[in-house]
């Protein structure tokens, strides 16, 4: 196991954890969705939106809300320190915005290829089946959008109470060294 997915595991871990205690009701799809973004920024968050680069408008869009996010749920006190031109609701107001703009670029582009095939007799059995609702990566955005600040609370919430992450967070130089080593012995 990489350090990546065990970063994965601590963080959805410790989200699922703060989500049921604190009895917020956030959908595990979206919480897994965050543990992804945090194991792949961990320690690499740009401090600007303007820093984002993406080559397509779906992934800047996606970038921005991701970092809106973080930086609203992780680094709330580096977005409201004082003269700061940018206020927490101005970053919650991007965050949202793009999440709508990634959720409606892939509804335009993809979204009626996607209908069309949960439409059929195949999926809609397996589904009925599993008495589930199967989550889209629209799904996801469309809920990061309207719930942004339920999201990036649930941050906040795993950033004061679990003492235990950031210790094991502090480990992760020594978990990059060794699977680096672990790389070079192949």
């Amino acid at each position: 196991m990489g350090a990546k997915e065990i970063l994965f595991g601590a963080f959805y871990d410790a989200l699922v954890k703060v989500n049921h205690e604190k009895k917020l009701g956030l959908n595990p799809v979206v919480i897994e969705y965050i543990a992804d973004i945090l194991s792949n920024y961990y320690r690499k968050v740009p401090l600007y939106l303007i820093d984002i680069k993406a080559t397509t408008p779906f992934r800047l869009y996606k970038l921005r809300g991701d970092i809106s996010l973080l930086l609203v749920g992780f680094f709330n006190e580096w977005v409201n320190r004082v003269n700061r031109p940018l206020t927490e609701n101005d970053y919650i107001n991007s965050g949202k915005l793009n999440y709508e703009w990634a959720y409606l670029y892939l509804d335009m582009n993809f979204g009626k290829f996607l209908k069309a095939e949960m439409e059929k007799e195949y999926f809609v059995k397996y589904l009925k089946d599993k008495q589930e609702y199967l989550y889209t990566q629209l799904d996801i955005f469309k809920e990061m959008s309207n719930l942004f600040e339920e999201y990036a609370n649930l941050l906040k919430l795993l950033k004061k109470s679990n003492k235990d992450l950031q210790k094991f967070l502090s480990t992760f130089d020594e978990l990059r060294l060794s699977e680096l080593e672990n790389f070079l012995d192949l």
